[in-house]
C-alpha cells in the first residue's frame, strides 16, 4: 500500500501523519516530504500498518538530523504491530514513542 504523507504545521511543532506501509518501496517519499521540517516534529503512526528496518532507519536519519538542530522527534499513535517492531529494536526511548495519538 502506498504511503500516505501529511505534514501539519502547527504553533509548538510540525505533525507528520502516516498512512499505509513506511517500507523500502516508500521511505524515499517519506524523506522527501521531511527533508525541510526542523524544530520540533511528531509523526503520528496511528495509521501505519507496516514498518520494516528501512522505515526504521529514516525514522533514525530523522532524529538524528532534527537533534543536530536542535529539534526533536516524537513518535505518536503506533498500532501493536508496529510498536512491536519498535520495542525488538529497543527503540521506544530513543525514538520518544509515546501512546497516545494526535
Amino acid at each position: 500500500m502506498p504511503l500516505a504523507v501529511t505534514v501539519l504545521p502547527q504553533q509548538e511543532s510540525s505533525v507528520v501523519r502516516l498512512a499505509g506501509e513506511l517500507d523500502l518501496a516508500e521511505v524515499e517519499t517519506f524523506e522527501r516530504r521531511c527533508s525541510q521540517l526542523d524544530g520540533d516534529v511528531v509523526v503520528d503512526l496511528h495509521d501505519v500498518e507496516f514498518l520494516d528496518a528501512s522505515g526504521v532507519g529514516a525514522l533514525l536519519r530523522l532524529r538524528n538530523r532534527l537533534t543536530e538542530r536542535q529539534g526533536t522527534l516524537r513518535l505518536t499513535g503506533a498500532q501493536p504491530r508496529v510498536r512491536r517492531v519498535l520495542s525488538l529494536l529497543s527503540l521506544e526511548k530513543t525514538l520518544r514513542l509515546e501512546s497516545k495519538h494526535v
